[in-house]
C-alpha cells in the first residue's frame, strides 16, 4: 500500500510505502515500512507505530534520508517474527 502524504495515511497490517510526509500517525500496526526518499513519518504524541506483525517484516530506507519521528514509540511487535532495518546507500 502507498502511503501518501497527509494526517494519519498508514494502512494497518500492511506493507507501507512512504511517498510524503505524514504529518499526525495515530496509532497502528503495520507489517513493514518503506520510507522512499527523504520524506518525514510524524507520530502524534502519545501514540505507537508497532512494525512486524507478520513475518518477513521491517524497516526499509531507500533513496535519500527519512526520519521517523514524535509519538510514544516505534516498537517491534511482540509476536515471534523476524525484524530488520535496511538503509540502502547511494
Amino acid at each position: 500500500m502507498n502511503a501518501a502524504a497527509g494526517a494519519a495515511t498508514l494502512t494497518a497490517g500492511s506493507h507501507n510505502s512512504v511517498t510524503g510526509n505524514i504529518t499526525a500517525q495515530t496509532t497502528i500496526a503495520v507489517n513493514s515500512l518503506k520510507l522512499s526518499g527523504g520524506f518525514t513519518l510524524t507520530l502524534v504524541a502519545a501514540n505507537t507505530v508497532t512494525v512486524g506483525v507478520a513475518a518477513g517484516t521491517g524497516i526499509v530506507q531507500t533513496g535519500g534520508s527519512g526520519t521517523i519521528t514524535g509519538g510514544t514509540a516505534l516498537a517491534a511487535s511482540a509476536a515471534a517474527n523476524d525484524f530488520a532495518i535496511r538503509v540502502d546507500g547511494a
